[in-house]
């Protein structure tokens, strides 16, 4: 009796036209589809009240270090490892360690860049390994992501990646 439900269950989701997961406009009765360009949803939906550009993860691997003042014990050297924009190792004074509260605020293996960077602010220094060794002084930038918000009530967040609509919030 399971299977036979499951299988109506994904048999009815396969058939259903692309317009099931689509979105209504907050301001009219336009529908825009995940995958939709940010100038179809403009000219469907109108122009947006405010539009947020949001930073997108780096992909790739990183090494941020960071020189961090301990109270009574001078300054620390932190090495933080990235990989696909999430902690895989810090080490502090040749210690590897799975989580630290070295700047604070707790940061721990498997975090993001941004709750590292909002934990412990810019690195004094970034290495990337894309193949060369060229240091740089700050994150690299990733393509933006853009957040669109129509101040209907309730507010709508219509959220796009690399200029292809991808979701909709309720904003609060």
């Amino acid at each position: 009796m399971k299977s036979c439900f499951l299988t109506s269950l994904l048999l009815i989701f396969s058939i259903l036209p692309n317009s099931a997961f689509a979105f209504f406009c907050p301001n009219n009765f336009q529908i825009v589809q995940p995958g939709d360009t940010i100038d179809s949803v403009i000219q469907r939906c109108g122009k947006p009240d405010s539009t947020r550009k949001i930073q997108g993860a780096f992909t790739g691997s990183q090494e941020w270090i960071y020189n961090v003042n301990v109270a009574n014990q001078g300054s620390l050297r932190m090495s933080v490892m990235l990989l696909d924009d999430k902690i895989t190792n810090i080490t502090s004074n040749n210690m590897s360690l799975t989580t630290t509260t070295i700047c604070g605020a707790p940061v721990a293996l498997g975090d993001t860049s941004a709750s590292l960077k909002s934990a412990c602010g810019d690195p004094a220094l970034v290495n990337r390994g894309s193949g060369s060794n060229t240091d740089q002084t700050s994150p690299p930038e990733a393509p933006a992501d853009v957040e669109f918000t129509y101040k209907t009530s309730p507010p709508v967040i219509f959220v796009f990646q690399k200029g292809l609509l991808t979701e909709r919030k309720q904003g609060f």
